[in-house]
């Protein structure tokens, strides 16, 4: 076993109650989802689809790809239709809003593939937007 695998069977170890993995089918999704699949015994795998964002390229292609890849795997993907609606927040904020909400309310343990630069950009975009310093402790705590 390497060392990604020997922490993430580490953090698996921990795990409690229901369990699902955020598949987008990125590289971090997708590592997330094979290391769930070699170490979890029962999870499911969740493809959010935003609709009409314009953030989306083409949401029927990804999906194509995730329910392969999953069928591949042996596993069933369940996916989530968010009817998101902007208003005062953009796009991404209504769709991360959506999401975890989704997470919370159906899950005990939601995993989600998201490396460095993820958390890197999204504290640069808050910076450029004027976040406030909570978000940017936040974001100091998980760079560490």
């Amino acid at each position: 076993m390497n060392k990604i695998e020997l922490e993430f069977l580490e953090f698996a170890k921990n795990l409690e109650g229901k369990i699902a993995v955020g598949f987008s089918g990125g590289s971090d999704s997708m590592a997330v989802l094979h290391l769930s699949k070699k170490f979890i015994k029962d999870f499911e795998v969740v493809y959010f689809s935003h609709g009409d964002n314009p953030l989306v390229d083409d949401d029927v292609i990804a999906i194509d790809f995730c329910k392969a890849e999953c069928k591949r795997l042996g596993l069933e993907l369940k996916v989530v239709e968010l009817n998101l609606e902007k208003g005062k927040v953009g796009w991404e904020a209504a769709g991360h809003k959506a999401r975890k909400f989704f997470a919370m309310k159906n899950y005990d343990n939601f995993l989600l593939g998201h490396h460095l630069d993820d958390v890197c950009e999204n504290y640069l975009n808050q910076f450029f937007r004027g976040s406030g310093r909570e978000k940017k402790k936040k974001s100091e705590k998980i760079m560490k």
